[in-house]
């Protein structure tokens, strides 16, 4: 799945060092809806008191607003916010015996370099490898002296936009597969995977 991903997000960026368009937009604001299903093992405390690793994934979901900058038709700068909120969505703690998740947040910020395909008349195409930090709270019962985190996060993603008037698109879908570090017991990178939707407002052409 890794490698059909990474593969995808080559064929992309090679791509658009291919071809060029006129009219290129300037600037590009997108606000969205976002799925995130955050990865790794975490434990848990059994009744019995022993340690339990859970296996799986953690979904937040939450919003997302992107600005990106175009240097040339095929190339363009590109920072992403995302605030998420789910039951847990960093889960590095042993809860005790009876304890329970009650509700989390995360905020992400990434930035990084974005290759597009614009010569498409419905559509443009883009990927990007992103990096920056994610900040994340899990509020326990009964509750912990520490329960936030900060991680380095860095990714690759691919997307598809559709393109409506002069100076809208929807954005139908970005597809990010990102590596996080919250301190979880085995200190393993953890593999999480992002889906957005929404819309993109174009301008400074």
């Amino acid at each position: 799945m890794r490698k059909l991903f990474l593969t995808a997000c080559s064929i992309v960026i090679f791509s658009s060092v291919c071809f060029a368009q006129t009219a290129t937009p300037r600037w590009e604001l997108m606000g969205g809806y976002t799925t995130y299903l955050a990865g790794g093992e975490y434990a848990s405390v059994l009744p019995d008191g022993s340690m339990a690793a859970n296996p799986g994934q953690l979904p937040a979901k939450g919003f997302q607003i992107g600005l990106s900058r175009s240097i040339k038709s095929y190339f363009r700068v590109t920072g992403e916010l995302n605030g998420l909120f789910g039951k847990e969505v960093v889960a590095v703690e042993h809860l005790p015996a009876g304890g329970q998740y009650k509700t989390g947040y995360e905020i992400m910020a990434l930035f990084g370099p974005e290759a597009t395909v614009r010569t498409l008349k419905h559509f443009d195409v883009f990927a990007h490898y992103l990096i920056g930090f994610s900040y994340g709270v899990d509020n326990q019962v009964p509750a912990v002296a520490n329960n936030t985190f900060t991680s380095w996060v860095y990714g690759t993603g691919v997307g598809l936009d559709l393109k409506t008037r002069h100076r809208l698109a929807i954005r139908l879908l970005e597809a990010d597969w990102i590596i996080s570090h919250f301190p979880k017991q085995d200190f393993n990178a953890e593999d999480n995977w992002r889906f957005t939707s929404g819309v993109v407002y174009r301008f400074g052409h």
